[in-house]
């Protein structure tokens, strides 16, 4: 048929047909052609037009490709087509917007291509920028940065956003794809109307759209990034996303909620196929779990069919396998989806009342949001409701807050009717006079994830004893401990924040009748002896929260002082301990070596005994022992920076940091050969600063010496050594030189493990919590040094 076109669409999908509608009529050579797919939008087309049209770089193709739309568009486009000599409309039946795009390429004429959505529009000058970038550096890709324009209050809201990762303070940086491998598919937001590309490009590596009826435009964008050699990032922001238009695509998403996997399914085997896979695989993995969790928070009817798809085909096919190439706050996030919800949940009264908005405020401000933050309240305090409360703690309930009621049971409201409402959901308790750091309740599910069949505890005390029989009195025990396995022994205090699993307590404990006879103002009591009844033994989450920061005045009536100072913390625990004699025999449970070594009891009784036990141990304490740390600075004006890559360490942590002296990483490695080499790459002229140290591990705040022997440090072959040196974290070897931008340098380094005699050793696994001193089975430890030794003598590949 005459002016029809065979489109060619991503692998694995059939030609499709198209139609040219009409023909441009250019009397040059295009420097861009912008691709347009067209579908039902009347309404915003000759804006979106009109930016392109009014575009300060003039040698440009547009080429408009109506996706079979039912309204006026197709007309709209035929009109601008008589005014502009520079606009080519095709036609097609309603195929998708990936499709209508591969339509676009197939006609294409410009040396770059630009895409943009038609309901979207573009700044003036966004073409003859990204040209200019394109044309100096020789980069394949320009990517640059979008804002968000609310159609509604037809107006830009937030900040620019699109590029996720920033390498300078300059208007643009351009960057080789092999130094940021493990960032490279999820730094830009993955849309097409976000790039300039060569279109020479695309059609060497023959990346074409998916023709599917969402996530078409994915991976186009994933098969760009990977086969660039280098990508300039342009900081700026000249394309509007129209956000809050009445049409939408979330009908259409819950028609096919699992687009998005067909999506990386089809780029695993793009990457296979070229061999980039272990390339790529941490960024894949990043990237495929971004992916996931976005289309389950933007789904609805089709909510539960995505999360079930992601439990049982994603987890076990892609994450469980690489758990060591993923980042903690994505597992973190994944945890999230197939944890119960997490309630925050405390009680106040009268007295408090007025200041306890500024610690729901604190709960709010956590870097991992509660599900639910529930506040108890007694009528018989508050017999008008409402009506009694502050106006600032009512404006909280605009953010979230759940304000509850329940009969007074004084401070046992912070959690039994949590208990009754909610019982297969997590609850953490809050006191109502504690101001809670960002990362309290993070720290809290984290542990919970990492070690399962646990009450973890930001604070806890340990119990003493008199004799096999009789316990210290409470003023004696140890108080705030941290850095101990858990025990049964370790009495949680539910203000300073406790993570109760549904289904953790013994049967008595919603018994008013009972706790409110036996220990009325010891709700801590009551709570712990419910845990450990039931068999559960409380921990206490790394790094926790020792210093507590109170509201104003809090403690002028704080129930310490009547259990603590007038000792009925002592005569409340004994009425338990009658009622419940078997709490004694359950605190004298004693440990096997099996609970010293710090990972959970049933995961030890599969290693027991095995080479995967010999394996655990190495790695995990080796991983310490024979790690080091190097500080890379480029020491200068603010923005410096370096880029650095590494073929044969095994880096267990990246950290990019930036500060008044100049911008750098910060890498934690694990020796993995003889002969460790890292690739440097210098952004702008300054001063390379190198510092090796041992690795930042602490013991009460103060830092463990994990020595690391350097035999050899050589940059560009040079030796910087005069004889070999043994560095810790607080006592490291510094290095400068004077740099130049986009200079390359080549690290080399041998290290050999330190020589620790045996009681250095057994101080150090401690300190490093792999042993508990009070019980250090000397069988143990014997074979943990055989097995130190053994990894520390034999040769390294």
């Amino acid at each position: 048929m005459k002016n029809q076109i065979v489109v060619k669409n991503a692998q694995d999908k059939k030609d499709t047909l198209a139609t040219i509608v009409v023909k441009n009529r250019l009397k040059f050579k295009p420097k861009v052609s912008v691709i347009v797919p067209v579908y039902n939008v009347e309404k915003y087309l000759p804006q979106c037009l009109d930016s392109l049209i009014n575009q300060t770089l003039k040698e440009i193709e547009i080429i408009c490709v109506d996706d079979g739309s039912s309204d006026n568009s197709l007309n709209i486009l035929k009109q601008y087509a008589k005014k502009d000599k520079r606009i080519m409309v095709l036609a097609q039946k309603n195929l998708f917007a990936g499709v209508a795009r591969n339509a676009g390429l197939s006609v294409a004429k410009g040396k770059y291509v630009s895409f943009l959505d038609s309901d979207d529009f573009f700044e003036p000058v966004l073409l003859e920028k990204t040209y200019k970038i394109a044309q100096k550096e020789k980069s394949p890709v320009v990517i640059y940065q979008h804002c968000v324009f609310d159609d509604k209050l037809q107006e830009k809201i937030g900040t620019p956003i699109g590029i996720n990762q920033k390498f300078t303070t300059d208007e643009y940086v351009t960057v080789s794809t092999a130094d940021i491998t493990d960032t490279l598919l999820t730094i830009c937001s993955p849309v097409p109307w976000n790039k300039l590309i060569l279109r020479d490009f695309i059609i060497q590596k023959n990346i074409h759209f998916q023709a599917l009826p969402v996530s078409n435009d994915v991976f186009f964008h994933l098969c760009t990034l990977s086969q660039a050699n280098k990508i300039s990032l342009y900081y700026k922001s000249l394309v509007n996303y129209r956000y809050n238009r009445k049409e939408s695509l979330s009908n259409i998403r819950d028609k096919h909620p699992l687009a998005f996997y067909e999506v990386y399914s089809s780029f695993y085997k793009f990457l296979k196929k070229h061999n980039l896979y272990d390339v790529y695989k941490k960024s894949f993995l990043k990237s495929l779990i971004s992916s996931s969790l976005w289309t389950l928070h933007n789904t609805n009817t089709a909510h539960e069919k995505v999360k079930k798809f992601i439990k049982n085909k994603i987890m076990p096919k892609y994450i469980k396998p690489n758990l060591s190439f993923i980042d903690q706050t994505s597992i973190d996030k994944l945890n999230r989806v197939y944890s119960p919800d997490v309630i925050v949940s405390l009680t106040s009264y009268p007295a408090r009342i007025d200041k306890v908005h500024s610690v729901i405020e604190s709960l709010f401000n956590q870097t991992f949001k509660a599900d639910k933050v529930v506040l108890w309240l007694a009528p018989e305090q508050f017999p008008n409701k409402e009506a009694d409360l502050p106006q600032q703690l009512l404006d909280l309930t605009d953010k979230g807050l759940t304000i509850d009621w329940y009969h007074d049971i004084k401070s046992y409201k912070k959690l039994i009717p949590a208990l009754k409402k909610y019982p297969d959901a997590f609850i953490v308790t809050a006191d109502d006079d504690i101001i809670y750091p960002s990362d309290w309740l993070l720290k809290l599910h984290r542990s919970y994830m990492q070690e399962k069949d646990i009450i973890w505890a930001h604070r806890a005390h340990r119990i003493t004893y008199e004799n096999t029989t009789q316990l210290k009195p409470y003023k004696e025990w140890n108080f705030n401990v941290y850095d101990t396995l858990a025990e049964y022994k370790n009495f949680c205090t539910t203000g300073g924040g406790v993570l109760y699993p549904p289904k953790c307590f013994y049967k008595d404990v919603l018994n008013e009748n009972l706790f409110m006879k036996l220990c009325p103002t010891a709700d801590d009591i009551w709570f712990w002896a419910m845990c450990i009844l039931n068999y559960k033994k409380i921990g206490i989450v790394k790094n926790n929260m020792l210093r507590l920061s109170f509201t104003q005045g809090s403690q002028d009536d704080a129930l310490w002082k009547i259990n603590v100072l007038q000792n009925n913390n002592d005569k409340q625990l004994n009425s338990m301990l009658i009622e419940y004699p078997q709490i004694l025999n359950i605190l004298q449970h004693k440990n096997s070596w099996k609970d010293y070594v710090f990972f959970p009891y049933t995961l030890l009784k599969r290693y027991s005994a095995n080479k995967r036990f010999f394996r655990y141990v190495t790695n995990n304490m080796c991983k310490n022992l024979l790690s080091y740390r190097i500080d890379f600075k480029n020491i200068g004006v603010k923005g410096n920076n370096v880029i650095v890559s590494s073929e044969n360490a095994q880096i267990t942590k990246l950290h990019q940091f930036n500060n008044q002296q100049g911008s750098g990483k910060i890498i934690e490695a694990c020796i993995s050969a003889d002969l460790i080499k890292f690739k440097i790459k210098i952004v702008k002229n300054g001063t390379l600063q190198l510092k090796f140290r041992g690795i930042d591990r602490r013991y009460q705040e103060n830092h463990i010496p994990l020595w690391v022997k350097y035999v050899s440090i050589k940059i560009d072959s040079e030796e910087i050594l005069k004889e070999p040196i043994c560095v810790w974290h607080n006592k490291h070897l510094k290095f400068e030189t004077s740099v130049c931008d986009n200079q390359e340098i080549v690290l080399e380094i041998r290290t050999q493990p330190y020589n620790y005699s045996e009681e250095n050793l057994k101080d150090t696994m401690y300190k490093l919590g792999l042993l508990d001193k009070d019980n250090i089975n000397s069988r143990l430890v014997d074979y943990i040094i055989y097995l130190f030794k053994k990894q520390t003598s034999s040769p390294r590949r």
